[in-house]
């Protein structure tokens, strides 16, 4: 039977996307400070065809269990539309 994981960056007083949202601003104003930690570790890098990172630390350990886990990604419609898509 297959399992299904969910993965979302939350900030601590519980928002996922900052006001002004759209298919020019997905995460809306300022949320991308949400995800800062990521740009850092070379696993992140590594999944985007990026060069660099760090990679002596858990956050990187986590980032690359989690893309090899992955065997599908479900994309609602507002994903697709402000961030894949573009």
């Amino acid at each position: 039977m297959s399992k299904v994981f969910v993965d979302v960056g939350v900030s601590l007083d519980g928002y996922i996307a900052g006001q002004n949202g759209g298919a020019n601003n997905p995460l809306g104003d300022g949320e991308i400070k949400i995800h800062d930690w990521m740009f850092k570790q070379k696993s992140f890098r590594d999944h985007l065809g990026m060069e660099g990172g760090e990679t002596d630390n858990v956050d990187n350990d986590i980032i690359e269990n989690t893309f090899n886990r992955i065997g599908a990604n479900i994309m609602g419609k507002r994903m697709f539309i402000e961030g894949e898509a573009n």
